[in-house]
């Protein structure tokens, strides 16, 4: 499992020095994680983008 640099449980090791991956573990994500990831992720579209995909919804249709 991925730890924090200096956490003396930790083995530092290369991506490429892992052998077997189906022994690596996926860190638990909690509900904090997610709320500072909602604080820092800027939108990927604006306001402009949503209005031309309604447009064209209205326009065209749209497949179910």
């Amino acid at each position: 499992m991925p730890c924090s640099p200096g956490d003396p449980e930790g083995i530092e090791m290369r991506w490429s020095d892992i052998e077997d991956a189906s022994t690596l573990k996926e860190p638990p994500v909690e509900m904090n994680d997610m709320l500072r990831a909602l604080r820092h992720t800027k939108p990927t579209v604006n306001q402009k983008d949503l209005t031309r995909i309604d447009e064209f919804t209205k326009e065209f249709g749209q497949d179910a």
